[in-house]
């Protein structure tokens, strides 16, 4: 759009796969799929345990079977989804992009990538935004801050959490709120906007906040009580192995994007109903995995 005299050789197909590229899979969030994106467009394919040998030797984390089945469907774009005729589908249920396929340990190049990458110019962007977005995970990559595929401070969407996570579709977001269970239970992220705007609703000017850089205390949503599915599923997390991630934001001026302050554990003795302009909530505090970075948490926080 920009280069004076370019001429494009690109489809409008073309086109809309590229941008779902750039926005959803090679955005340096999550390293899986971009790197088995540059393998299929070197090679058409490759072996499976060869992707779990390249994160082991390059990155020092194991991948599961979950986080594999996670990427392939990503890639083949069934985790988005978009509003088409007043129904919400996922992309590949609109536009049937067959990208990639796992078949008997063998990542294979799917229709649509192998007929679209005849296309040179559809090969290089393609090519070119897989590179970019792996330089740039790396050059961000630490492993001491890294944990299961969040790494500590690092910005996420809510989209990008519950794609790491390997939550088989994007929830909407009116149904999130600020936080969600996983239906089978394995995760509950948490999403915290720190400096709520006195436009909201009283009865969702929730009281958050650092105790200290070890603890946070947190509110439920509304119309919640001790007896809760999802407060009681936060109260048993540590018997049940369901992680809690915590992500923070300073404000809605920042966007959409929170960081990740680490995984937290809830305080049994802490749980206590409370009231919010008429409304019944759950307050409790949760024990932060580790100290959080000082100058985020003064950051956050505004202290002096």
């Amino acid at each position: 759009k920009t280069e004076q005299g370019f001429e494009s050789s690109l489809s409008k197909d073309q086109r809309d796969l590229l941008s779902f590229f750039s926005k959803e899979i090679n955005n340096s969030k999550r390293i899986e799929e971009s790197v088995i994106l540059r393998e299929l467009l070197l090679n058409k394919e490759i072996p499976e345990k060869d992707v779990r040998n390249y994160f082991l030797e390059n990155y020092e984390f194991e991948i599961n079977d979950k986080t594999i089945n996670s990427v392939i469907k990503n890639l083949n774009f069934n985790f988005i989804t978009e509003n088409k005729n007043g129904r919400l589908l996922t992309v590949q249920e609109i536009y049937n992009y067959h990208v990639v396929e796992n078949q008997n340990g063998m990542i294979k190049c799917g229709d649509t990538l192998k007929a679209f990458m005849q296309n040179k110019q559809f090969y290089n962007f393609l090519f070119d935004s897989t590179q970019y977005s792996i330089h740039k995970y790396n050059s961000e990559f630490q492993k001491d801050k890294f944990f299961d595929g969040l790494q500590l401070y690092r910005k996420y969407s809510r989209k990008d959490v519950f794609r790491i996570l390997n939550w088989d579709k994007n929830p909407v977001a009116q149904n999130v709120g600020g936080y969600m269970k996983h239906p089978e239970g394995i995760n509950c992220p948490i999403f915290v906007n720190y400096h709520k705007s006195a436009e909201i609703s009283e009865t969702t000017k929730y009281e958050d906040k650092f105790l200290n850089q070890s603890e946070f205390q947190w509110m439920s949503k509304s119309n919640r009580s001790l007896k809760s599915v999802d407060v009681v599923s936060i109260r048993e997390s540590s018997k049940t192995n369901m992680r809690i991630p915590l992500f923070v934001k300073k404000s809605n001026d920042e966007g959409i994007d929170f960081y990740f302050i680490g995984d937290v554990s809830p305080i049994e003795s802490s749980f206590e109903q409370k009231t919010i302009a008429g409304t019944s909530v759950v307050q409790l505090v949760f024990k932060i995995g580790q100290e959080v970075d000082y100058s985020l948490y003064k950051y956050l926080t505004d202290i002096d």
